[in-house]
């Protein structure tokens, strides 16, 4: 009798997954080694790098992380859904404008870059600035990491009692 609640595992739906979460194979080593792996980041890269090019199928921990991650995701974009991002005049640039938000007690601005990348700048009411994400390659993208960036930060406040 077939166990229909068993998948094998699908290396082309984890290319699929990383895509729609915009986590470069860096990105997620970085973000598994926070979150506590204790493997060097590099053996942590090359591990995913294995999974993604079907060296190595996908391990079942790997597979709860990125729908955890997706989960993560939809929850954050339905609660940011109604943001409303505005043209910031403070801040000049050759590169564009920068774009700015404030949510919650965060304020945000996305500074356009050189070779349309854009900086990702969170700023908590206390002071605290959060750590730059990988530069995106358009605004929608910026816009969405800099959503993930807060959610990071709740939980680093959360974790550490900030």
């Amino acid at each position: 009798m077939e166990d229909v609640f068993y998948r094998e595992p699908d290396n082309r739906q984890l290319l699929k997954d990383l895509e729609s979460l915009e986590l470069s194979s860096t990105e997620l080593a970085h973000r598994l080694s926070i979150w506590g792996d204790f493997r060097k980041e590099s053996a942590i890269l090359r591990s995913i790098q294995r999974m993604k090019s079907q060296e190595t199928p996908i391990s079942g921990e790997m597979r709860v992380i990125i729908n955890m991650l997706l989960d993560r995701q939809r929850n954050t974009n339905e609660l940011y859904s109604n943001v409303k991002w505005y043209i910031n005049d403070m801040y000049k640039s050759n590169n564009g404008q920068t774009w700015s938000a404030t949510i919650d007690d965060y304020q945000v601005d996305l500074h356009p870059q050189t070779r349309g990348r854009w900086l990702v700048n969170v700023t908590h009411k206390n002071g605290y600035c959060a750590p730059w994400p990988v530069w995106p390659q358009t605004l929608d993208e910026a816009k969405r990491k800099a959503l993930v960036v807060i959610e990071d930060t709740r939980a680093h406040f959360a974790t550490y009692d900030l």
